[in-house]
């Protein structure tokens, strides 16, 4: 059985109760730069690299395959 370990993407930082984005900052991602999480989301990120259970993905929603990738894609 193959376990798939699940990143936070090159650039982004937790701080606090914030994502944040140290990359690029074109136009289409100006105002993008920062997420704001809950506290659940929070402690899953803390976490990382690991596997995600089913109802750790439903927390994470969709920062998943944005801002937290398989290891194998991060870039």
């Amino acid at each position: 059985m193959v376990f798939e370990m699940y990143v936070l993407q090159s650039r982004w930082q937790l701080e606090e109760k914030t994502l944040v984005y140290y990359g690029l900052r074109n136009r289409e991602n100006l105002f993008k730069n920062k997420v704001k999480l809950n506290k659940k989301q929070v402690s899953i990120i803390k976490m990382l690299p690991k596997e995600l259970t089913a109802s750790e993905v439903k927390i994470l929603g969709k920062l998943l395959n944005e801002q937290i990738v398989l290891e194998k894609d991060k870039k």
